[in-house]
């Protein structure tokens, strides 16, 4: 993952997205990165995270593809109680 340029985006339900790049996360080691996720940001519901990578390319106009993955985390945010 070191070698290709990336973005992370975290949502839950309330469609609240909330947009990182790669300079936005922890890097653990060239194929691993840790994501922190401020649920302030994204209200409650199922956590889900997209990861949108530009992979050069050179059978595209601009010479990058984009491709996107989505994942379901088994997170839930739920409010805290005051």
């Amino acid at each position: 993952m070191s070698s290709y340029n990336f973005a992370v985006e975290y949502f839950t339900s309330t469609m609240r997205v909330v947009k990182l790049t790669k300079e936005d996360l922890l890097k653990q080691d060239d194929n691993t990165y840790i994501i922190r996720v401020d649920t302030t940001l994204t209200g409650c519901g199922d956590l889900k995270v997209r990861v949108i990578a530009y992979i050069p390319d050179s059978d595209f106009v601009e010479g990058v593809r984009e491709e996107i993955y989505d994942f379901e985390t088994d997170i839930e945010v739920v409010s805290r109680l005051r």
